[in-house]
């Protein structure tokens, strides 16, 4: 019996409908490889795909890991500016916002972290404060 892969009708196969993930508009890199893979398995022996069309896809495919690749080295590259941007700000006297009533607080900065969240936090005083809420360096 011929196995299925998901969303490829087998002719003469019954398949089960598993309730549908969550749609995307995007194709990530392993649903774009099972789509290749499921087109060559189900490819008519007669009638084979066109070696160019394959080829073609074949560079899409290595494209869209090398996007995704920049992608996360650029993000990295930007986690990394922002904590710098932090510890540049160590021994600076700075004004911030604090609170949700447009208080403001101003200290110097003694550490600089960088949280799970990505948010680069100043110790000024006793608070933390988020980098993004500074508003003068003195």
């Amino acid at each position: 019996m011929p196995t299925s892969v998901p969303g490829v009708p087998v002719t003469g196969a019954t398949t089960s409908m598993a309730p549908p993930a969550k749609p995307t508009n995007q194709l990530d890199k392993d649903a774009f490889l099972k789509l290749m893979v499921a087109q060559l398995r189900y490819q008519n022996p007669m009638s084979p795909a066109d070696p160019e069309s394959m080829l073609a896809q074949t560079a899409q495919f290595s494209t869209v890991e090398k996007l995704e690749e920049l992608t996360s080295l650029i993000a990295e590259s930007g986690r990394a500016q922002r904590l710098q941007a932090g510890a540049a700000l160590i021994g600076k006297e700075v004004v911030a916002a604090a609170g949700t009533e447009n208080e403001t607080v101003r200290g110097v900065v003694t550490s600089a972290t960088r949280t799970v969240d990505d948010v680069v936090l100043l110790r000024v005083g006793e608070l933390e404060i988020p980098l993004d809420d500074v508003q003068q360096v003195f």
